[in-house]
């Protein structure tokens, strides 16, 4: 299954079950109609959302006319924090490449605007805005190096509990909360990254100079 390019209203939450792939293409919104809705993967089932430096796909919700117009028809509005709960790649078993990828409006719950758990999953390019609590939690990625995220308007950036992973070239800034967090169970770098203008300042734990 693909979805082509074009906005794509989710009236429940997305969940692919067990064997299923499915590829978002560039330049598609996917607008979240209801909240406490969830991008999830569902063991041994595939999610990639492949966008373009100039065409990214676009995961917000159902008020936000700034990617693919006024989808619902009342007027002028836009995302807000809170809205949905994000992207969620923490299931065993799943797989997926996530690249060139914005996420607005997500943070319901206690989620994370992008989580990931897992070293079956590629991420780079993806961004993260209006969230209302990590816009990153992440602890694997596929290789060792996670590219050029941007997290900003969230509460706090990037949120690294454990692992090994890298972040490189990364731009966290505008939070409301502390930039970047890292837990003593990480053993990773930031490399070549941007970490400025955090409310609650911008790194929390010990980091290692790369």
């Amino acid at each position: 299954r693909s979805a082509p390019n074009g906005v794509v209203v989710a009236s429940t939450s997305p969940s692919f079950p067990a064997g299923d792939i499915l590829t978002i293409h560039q330049g598609v919104t996917v607008k979240m109609q209801f909240n406490n809705q969830t991008m999830s993967v569902n063991a041994n089932a595939t999610l990639n959302l492949l966008g373009t430096a100039t065409e990214p796909v676009v995961l917000t919700t159902i008020d936000d006319d700034t990617y693919g117009g006024d989808t619902n028809n009342n007027g002028p509005s836009t995302a807000a924090a809170n809205f949905w709960n994000g992207v969620n790649y923490t299931t065993t078993g799943i797989s997926g490449v996530v690249e060139h990828v914005i996420i607005r409006g997500s943070g319901r719950n206690g989620a994370a605007g992008f989580a990931c758990t897992t070293s079956a999953v590629s991420f780079r390019d993806v961004r993260v805005e209006l969230c209302s609590n990590d816009g990153f939690r992440v602890t694997a990625v596929a290789g060792t190096n996670a590219f050029n995220l941007i997290a900003t308007q969230c509460v706090t950036g990037i949120d690294i509990t454990s692992g090994a992973i890298n972040i490189v070239h990364a731009t966290v800034t505008g939070n409301s909360g502390v930039g970047f967090v890292r837990a003593t169970a990480w053993s990773g770098k930031v490399r070549d990254s941007i970490v400025w203008g955090n409310t609650g300042g911008n790194f929390s734990g010990t980091f290692t100079a790369a």
